[in-house]
């Protein structure tokens, strides 16, 4: 429903040319409204204490190999998980940590080819040199895109404080991205539109730090609930407020410099990221 009526507000309430809305703009209204609820509601629900424990039984401990699945360790890790269980995640934490398989690996290297990307289109224009805010975000992109790509390549469910907190690093560029775009709003012409890209930012913020609590073995904050509700936001509003842009892009219903289309196809590969490890995580044998 919010995915239609986000193409009704790109199609029929807005106009093509100035970005002004045609009338009130009273389904864009409904369609801010109805993230606002999923947002909160999911917030909520994610302080719930309630829940499975972080802890499984010993049949989860058995690594499983599919038929055209990609390895995950090396057998030498699995000997060493049996001897120092202590040093390795288990179960929901094992699965919120690692990828396997194909499009796994894949949604894991996509945003770290994407967060570079997303670097470089900001030092391309000269100006943003000369910006110190957009520096550091360039920066916290690059670092970000490098954690990715060791994450997709080490693929290692043992615990390992030093590499978690570089899981912190999206955490930041999340929070760092509000700070850029919020000072920058001036140049949104219509602000209304604005408002699911904004809660979908302060989402994926959520869940990385999730993310990194989990890889820092902090079992007492890794709630189940917490992550996976963290996740249902982000993608719900990955879908519904920047997907619907993409659409309307192809359409020519919108036109996006560089920074903005490359921050448009960062924030589609970080929802397939989040989409994929919520899948993950949500296998039960």
């Amino acid at each position: 429903v919010a995915f239609c009526l986000r193409l009704y507000t790109y199609w029929k309430e807005m106009d093509a040319t100035s970005y002004f809305f045609r009338n009130n703009g009273i389904v864009c209204a409904v369609f801010n409204g109805l993230c606002l609820a999923v947002f909160f509601l999911c917030l909520l629900f994610s302080f719930s204490k309630e829940g499975e424990d972080v802890s499984v039984s010993e049949s989860d401990d058995v690594p499983q190999k599919n038929d055209g699945d990609l390895l995950v360790q090396e057998e030498e890790l699995f000997d060493a998980e049996e001897d120092f269980p202590q040093y390795f995640h288990k179960g929901f934490a094992k699965k919120a940590c690692v990828w396997n398989g194909t499009l796994s690996a894949f949604a894991c290297l996509l945003p770290g080819f994407g967060f570079l990307c997303y670097a470089l289109s900001f030092l391309m224009e000269k100006e943003n040199l000369r910006d110190p805010y957009l520096l550091v975000f360039a920066a916290l992109s690059l670092f970000s895109g490098a954690y990715f790509l060791l994450s997709a390549f080490r693929n290692s469910f043992e615990k390992n404080k030093f590499f978690a907190f570089f899981a912190l690093l999206p955490a930041l560029w999340a929070t760092m991205r509000m700070i850029v775009e919020y000072r920058d709003l001036t140049r949104f012409i219509n602000k209304s539109l604005y408002v699911g890209q904004f809660l979908f930012v302060l989402a994926i913020l959520i869940f990385f730090l999730y993310q990194a609590q989990i890889l820092l073995g902090e079992e007492s904050l890794a709630r189940p609930n917490s992550y996976m509700f963290s996740a249902i936001a982000a993608v719900f509003l990955g879908v519904t407020a920047r997907f619907p842009v993409l659409i309307a892009l192809i359409g020519d219903q919108i036109r996006l410099d560089l920074v903005d289309a490359s921050s448009l196809l960062m924030d589609l590969a970080v929802t397939l990221f989040i989409a994929v490890k919520f899948a993950t995580a949500a296998k039960r044998r």
